[in-house]
Formats: structure tokens, C-alpha cells, sequence
């Protein structure tokens, strides 16, 4: 055997240690992660059972930052996170202190920003009209671009009285994103089999023969898709409701789209896209229609409240519960189908 072979097998044995290391140390990270998110939701939770169910102008605090804190009684964790990021100052605060105590996002008076229509007509965008609103209402950068993960999740948890648990989890699915850099776009999430997945109930399969002419628009509402499976009407939506629309759509997709592909997690991803939605809502079909972007972008009143009233914000637990009853509710397979590339 000669000198350069022998000297091969060595070196693919290290490479191929440095993998499976690399590979349990990400597989350790996320299991640890994910405990520490379910420890920490559980006792969300058990505090929202034992804390009275706030006021409808309670549920999105007024703006604060370190110099100016909301008060300890009404919201001590948001205190104290104002307090360690004064005592600590801007040269030696850590990122994501910076974002969780600082909020603007509405104003003195209790008021959202009104939609910048350019920016929500023309700026970056993604599939999820949750955050295509925060950026409408310039909660968030208005064009879209350059945002900070905490940023982000910081946001989510105010307007919508979202725990920072959830916030934190719901987007810590599209993690990858952040990797290599500090900022991101809201276009980045249109990329296709992370968050945005094929059976949507509110943009086109990015595959389908029937959205060749919305490639390039994939992040703007689907005006066709809302009318059909979110109608205008004087009932309430229900839980029933999203299984059952989310059954058709699943079927039809399946059956219009050669490329169609799904999976479990994609069918969970759904229901609790879905979840989320009744739950902020609560089941309010123009509070809902306007939010999906029934106007052509995403948006709400001025004077709007999310509809949730506990005070540590939606929980996990609960979102889980209603995700499990929407996804029970729908006639899907557990099975994969697998992509037809």
C-alpha cells in the first residue's frame, strides 16, 4: 500500500469522527433545548392557572424600554429584564436582553401604527401573515429586511400576548436561517419545505401548475384561497372548521400537484399554524380575513386586541391542545407521500 494511501484512511477516519461527533452534539443541543422549552412552558402554564385572566387593553403592554419600565405589578418578568439591561448598559447587554426589553410597537395611546401600504405592497415578505403584520404596522422593520431572530420573537410575543416560550419555539423551527448570520428577511421563509410546505390554506402549492404566475409573489395573500376556506360570514370560525378545510385542501393539492409532497410534521405545522390563528383571534372571521390579507396585505384595527387573556400570554400547552384537536378533526394520513422530484 503506498505512503499516500495509508495516509488517506487516518484522515477519512477523523472526518468521519468530526461528523457523528458534530452530529450527536447538534441531536444533545436540541433535546436539551427542547426540555428547557417544555420546563419552562409548564411553569407558564401552571402561572397562568393561578394568575386571573387580564384586561382586553391589558393583554399588549404599553410601550417601555430600561430607562422607562412598566410597572413591577403588572408586568414583573418585563421589569426585571428592563433592569438588568439598564444595570448592565449598551456596551456589555446581551442582544437578545436588548430586544425582549425594549417595546414601541404600539403607541402611547394605545393605537397601531397605520399600514405603510408601499412597503406592505412592495417590501420583503413571507408566508406567514402574522409576521407580514408586524412589518405592515411597522412593529417590526416595515420593508422587511434586516431582522434580529429576538427581534422577531420579541415582537410576536407583545402583539399577540404570546408567551416568549412560544414566540421563541415557533420560530426556532426556521433556526437555519439565522446560521452564518445575524439578520434576516421575511422573504427568507418562503424557503420551501421549512415553514412554507405544500396543502397551505392560504398560498398556492409553490410546485402546482396553478401557481407558475405566483413564484416570484409567494409571500403576498392569496385572495382566492381566503374566500374559499375562510368565507366572510356572521358565525365564528371554529375548530371544526380549520379540520375540515385543511382536509380539502390536503386532498386536493394531493391530487392537483405531481409534485405534491407532505409529512407528518408538515400536517402539525399546519394545525398549529392554525391553532395559533383561532387562539390570537379567537375565532373572529373579520379579525381573521383582514389578518390573512383579505385586503391584499396583512393588517388589523387600530384599536385590535389578540383575543387571548392570560397573562403570562398562550402557552404551548394550550396551543398543542388545540392543535391536537384541529389535526384529530382531519381525514389526513400519518404517512408521508413521498416527492416526485
Amino acid at each position: 500500500m503506498s505512503t499516500s494511501n495509508q495516509n488517506e484512511i487516518p484522515n477519512l477516519f477523523i472526518l468521519a469522527s468530526k461528523k457523528l461527533f458534530t452530529l450527536i452534539y447538534h441531536t444533545i443541543t436540541n433535546l436539551l433545548i427542547l426540555i428547557a422549552f417544555h420546563i419552562a412552558d409548564a411553569i407558564l402554564s401552571f402561572a397562568n392557572l393561578l394568575t386571573p385572566a387580564i384586561g382586553e387593553n391589558q393583554n399588549v403592554p404599553k410601550p417601555f424600554s430600561p430607562t422607562h419600565p412598566p410597572q413591577f405589578s403588572q408586568h414583573p418578568f418585563i421589569y426585571l429584564l428592563c433592569y438588568l439591561a439598564r444595570f448592565l448598559g449598551p456596551e456589555r447587554c446581551p442582544e437578545w436582553v436588548k430586544w425582549w426589553s425594549v417595546w414601541n410597537g404600539i403607541g402611547e395611546d394605545g393605537k397601531w401604527r397605520e399600514v405603510n401600504l408601499h412597503q406592505a405592497r412592495n417590501g420583503s415578505r413571507g408566508p406567514c401573515p402574522g409576521l407580514n403584520a408586524l412589518s405592515n404596522h411597522s412593529i417590526i422593520n416595515s420593508n422587511g429586511q434586516g431582522l434580529a431572530f429576538h427581534q422577531i420573537t420579541a415582537a410576536i410575543s407583545r402583539t399577540y400576548n404570546v408567551s416568549p416560550i412560544l414566540a421563541i419555539r415557533a420560530l426556532y423551527g426556521a433556526n437555519s436561517l439565522f446560521e452564518g448570520r445575524n439578520l434576516i428577511n421575511l422573504s427568507d421563509f418562503s424557503a420551501h419545505g421549512m415553514i412554507e410546505h405544500d396543502a397551505s390554506l392560504l398560498r398556492p402549492d409553490i410546485d402546482s401548475k396553478h401557481s407558475k404566475s405566483f413564484k416570484e409573489i409567494q409571500a403576498r395573500p392569496d385572495i382566492g384561497l381566503i374566500n374559499r376556506f375562510l368565507p366572510s360570514s356572521k358565525l365564528p370560525l371554529t375548530l371544526s372548521d380549520f379540520s375540515k378545510a385543511l382536509s380539502i385542501r390536503r386532498f386536493e393539492c394531493a391530487n392537483l400537484n405531481p409534485t405534491f409532497y407532505t409529512s407528518f410534521k408538515f400536517n402539525l405545522i399546519g394545525s398549529e399554524n392554525c391553532a395559533i390563528l383561532y387562539a390570537i383571534t379567537g375565532g373572529n372571521r373579520d379579525v381573521v380575513r383582514k389578518l390573512v390579507g383579505i385586503d391584499g396585505y396583512e393588517r388589523f384595527e387600530t384599536n385590535w386586541r389578540p383575543a387571548g387573556k392570560e397573562a403570562f400570554g398562550l402557552t404551548m400547552v394550550k396551543a398543542q391542545a388545540l392543535l391536537a384537536w384541529i389535526e384529530l378533526g382531519t381525514t389526513s394520513s400519518f404517512r408521508s407521500k413521498v416527492r416526485n422530484v
